[in-house]
């Protein structure tokens, strides 16, 4: 189970994902075309980035229980605690190396 949001763009800067509209204030929307100017990025990147960067810190409480998991047999109700910590680590390092490789790819272009 993944937790968190990412996104991907193979080509152009919309590929691959879905649209939405946005209603902002006038003020928040002024200051978004100001930031974008200046940063030199978009206004969707930056939206983007904000979003993701709030569900990451707002994203869902740690499981505090499991259902069936296949195995080797070793995985019993001690070690549970572990296996969710790690899984969900791994889970975090992953996505957060992807917002990573997106930064990195729309900094080269």
């Amino acid at each position: 189970m993944a937790y968190g949001v990412w996104y991907h763009a193979s080509e152009g800067d919309d590929a691959g994902m879905k649209k939405t509209t946005l209603y902002l204030p006038e003020d928040l929307q002024l200051s978004l075309k100001h930031a974008a100017k200046r940063l030199k990025k978009s206004e969707s990147v930056i939206i983007r980035e904000a979003l993701t960067d709030y569900l990451v810190k707002h994203r869902p409480p740690f499981p505090t229980s499991i259902g069936m998991v296949e195995g080797d047999g070793t995985f019993d109700a001690r070690n549970t605690k572990a296996f969710l910590r790690d899984a969900y680590r791994r889970e975090l390092e992953a996505m957060q190396r992807r917002i990573e490789e997106d930064r990195a790819q729309r900094e080269s272009q």
